[in-house]
């Protein structure tokens, strides 16, 4: 009988540890995932030590919701695709539940020029996000790329439908008409996405990349007026359209320095 209980004991003390053990441990994870979270754009800008502690987190708690989706995003931003490939895939096999891992995914197969994957990755987070443009947006990003300019002028228009007023839409929308041949489409898609890039503030392109060093806002925004302008003067050369023409040419060049070397692929054109 005092053997019985004697092991009764033993296994409900050791029952405990192992709970609250566990607990402690997420808890502990918990933090190390926080402060990997301020430093990544939460109030610091710092991916070195963002990583450390994404990293403590995962060796505290190896099933760490959204750990394994940080670092993946972490890697794409600095250039280590195939890095952030791996992270990326280690949460969907853990949280296949957390859906946003799709739209990170996609980018990363999209860089990677796996359009076919990247494709079903962007469907895959329309299907869970409808209503964000996001999705739409870098859908036909790699339609573009993948040379399928009818479903990128598609999914785009699509897009647009919901944010009419969206400005990197009627980019990829314009850039997809003209490369159907539609100039007159892609002028009024372009010139909409001109007027209304003038808008966009460094608050703005940071919600855009929210990912990417706050620092670059300023030239990230120059970067989007630059390849609409780019594009508005490709399809104005088209249509026959000196006056226009001429006009983007003194609108890019105007974006950058002197000494710019982005200033100097509106020269292509002529």
């Amino acid at each position: 009988m005092n053997f019985l209980k004697k092991s009764i004991w033993i296994i409900g003390l050791v029952l405990i540890i192992i709970f609250f053990g566990g607990y402690a441990l997420r808890k502990v994870s918990g933090y190390f995932f926080q402060k990997g979270n301020y430093y990544f754009n939460g109030g610091e800008y710092n991916l070195e030590k963002a990583e450390k502690y994404y990293n403590a987190a995962l060796l505290a708690y190896p099933k760490m919701s959204y750990a394994h989706y940080q670092k993946a995003r972490i890697y794409l931003v600095t250039n280590k695709t195939e890095e952030a490939k791996k992270e990326i895939d280690k949460e969907l096999a853990v949280h296949p539940e957390n859906k946003r891992s799709f739209y990170v995914r996609g980018l990363i197969n999209g860089y990677l020029k796996d359009y076919p994957e990247a494709e079903n990755d962007f469907k895959q987070f329309i299907r869970y996000a409808p209503n964000e443009w996001a999705g739409y947006m870098d859908l036909s990003w790699i339609y573009i790329a993948d040379d399928k300019f009818q479903e990128a002028a598609d999914v785009s228009q699509k897009g647009l439908q919901k944010f009419p007023e969206n400005p990197w839409l009627l980019s990829n929308n314009g850039l997809a008409l003209y490369k159907l041949g539609k100039y007159e489409e892609a002028k009024r898609s372009l010139l909409k996405g001109k007027d209304l890039a003038q808008k966009v503030t460094p608050e703005d392109w940071k919600k855009t990349y929210p990912g990417n060093n706050p620092l670059g806002a300023e030239s990230g925004i120059k970067d989007l007026k630059a390849a609409i302008s780019y594009n508005l003067a490709l399809t104005c050369k088209k249509l026959g359209d000196a006056k226009g023409l001429l006009e983007e040419y003194g609108y890019y060049t105007s974006l950058f320095s002197p000494n710019d070397p982005r200033k100097e692929k509106i020269y292509e054109i002529f």
